[in-house]
């Protein structure tokens, strides 16, 4: 049998061939190098995984990230502290802005600097040279896309509140924030786009449940803009498109599929039904993640999670169409032996 590269194992599954065993990834907390070495016989997760690291956007030459009182401000105006784990924003400069007019006077940053992408190229190489797929990532202000790059900047709450009683303001931020990514991403494409193996992008569009805001709200307001931009994307690359929104979505994903979505990424089984999925749009999307990170993951034996692995794989995977990995970031608390549990599963996943 052919011996794959993590490359051309995650080609052969987005071409809609069939590898050897599905491709994986790896996100959030990863074993230590010692039990890295025993079980799985590389010194790091990132040589077992078959998707090299996330590459995107740099900050522009000159730029020094401003710091007021332990919060820290990016080129958006938006202040996050570091509590935790996690970056929380607590500062949100359009809070009190509802003026679509005041935008064009707002000091939105220069896109199109080219300093943005100065490392790009040798990053991109190390990964083709590592032997891994290569992911670009269109991920500027903590954010992939312009609806959360929007609410950043509002609030959530009353970002969704504009797009029912303050719709002018809402669309003239909205379309601020996609000409940023146009010019970003066809920076980033100028450099590398035949390189690249995944162009990700996407916005968190659901909750545990249900989506964050209405169908015809996506449909009338966010989906034309999203278009714009993935057929942008598309203008410089024959990649494919990689689509991150948490939660459940299902009520939207014929949407994604028809704006040009043709990976979704994480499909979080605890959301959304993942034998539906795959029966329903098995043909037309690549999965990735769906391993179980809320509960199997950090609460779960070795058993348990050897099992949800087999599961996902004879759901999602059963068509040769599922790049695994964990459905969303591993937490620190997770047991490092069911990190290895997934992985060695994984590999027990043969076609």
């Amino acid at each position: 049998m052919k011996k794959y590269t993590g490359r051309e194992r995650v080609k052969k599954v987005l071409n809609k061939e069939i590898p050897d065993r599905p491709p994986c990834f790896h996100r959030g907390h990863a074993p230590n190098s010692d039990l890295l070495k025993d079980k799985l016989s590389v010194n790091s997760i990132a040589d077992f995984v078959d998707v090299g690291g996330y590459i995107s956007f740099s900050a522009p030459d000159g730029w020094t990230t401003p710091e007021r009182d332990g919060v820290y401000f990016d080129e958006l105006g938006v202040g996050r502290s570091p509590k935790g784990l996690y970056w929380n924003v607590v500062h949100r400069p359009l809070a009190d802005v509802s003026d679509p007019k005041a935008l064009d006077d707002y000091p939105f940053p220069d896109s199109n600097d080219k300093s943005r992408v100065r490392h790009v190229k040798e990053s991109v190489q190390k990964v083709i040279d590592s032997g891994k797929a290569v992911a670009l990532m269109g991920s500027f202000g903590g954010s992939t896309g312009i609806f959360e790059q929007a609410w950043y900047m509002t609030g959530m709450e009353k970002f969704l509140t504009d797009l029912y009683i303050n719709l002018p303001f809402a669309e003239a931020l909205l379309d601020k924030q996609l000409e940023i990514h146009k010019n970003l991403w066809q920076n980033l494409l100028e450099e590398v786009g035949d390189e690249v193996d995944l162009a990700c992008t996407g916005d968190d569009l659901g909750t545990q449940d249900r989506l964050l805001l209405s169908p015809q709200i996506y449909r009338d307001i966010i989906k034309p803009r999203q278009k714009e931009l993935i057929d942008h994307i598309k203008r410089y690359t024959s990649s494919k498109i990689y689509y991150h929104t948490c939660g459940n979505v299902m009520d939207i994903l014929d949407d994604l599929i028809e704006i040009g979505v043709e990976v979704l990424d994480p499909v979080q089984p605890k959301a959304m039904d993942t034998k539906l999925l795959s029966e329903r749009y098995g043909d037309r999307l690549v999965f990735f993640g769906g391993i179980d990170e809320q509960e199997i993951l950090p609460f779960g034996t070795t058993d348990d999670v050897r099992r949800e692995v087999f599961i996902r794989f004879e759901t999602l995977g059963k068509n040769g169409r599922w790049i695994a990995g964990p459905a969303h970031w591993i937490q620190v608390d997770t047991p490092e032996e069911n990190i290895i549990a997934m992985y060695e599963a994984i590999q027990e996943c043969q076609y």
